[in-house]
């Protein structure tokens, strides 16, 4: 098992950064009900990590050569 020690003050600035990706890009919740205002955050950061995922696949699929793609199977 691989246990990974954050320094407080790391952890603090990626929850802020993450905060701010998901602010700026999605509709935040506007909510009194913590339970539901967390449930929330939960869906609208893994919404964020779908979006960066495909928008790295894209740029990786932009930058790729032609060459690796098998024109028969569309692979590569």
């Amino acid at each position: 098992m691989l246990i990974v020690v954050v320094h407080p003050f790391i952890r603090r600035y990626i929850y802020f950064l993450l905060r701010a990706q998901i602010e700026n890009n999605l509709p935040t919740p506007v909510t009194n009900d913590s339970l539901k205002n967390f449930t929330q955050w939960i869906y609208l950061s893994q919404i964020n990590h779908a979006i960066t995922l495909k928008s790295i696949s894209d740029v990786c699929r932009v930058h790729s050569s032609v060459d690796m793609i098998d024109p028969k199977t569309s692979q590569g």
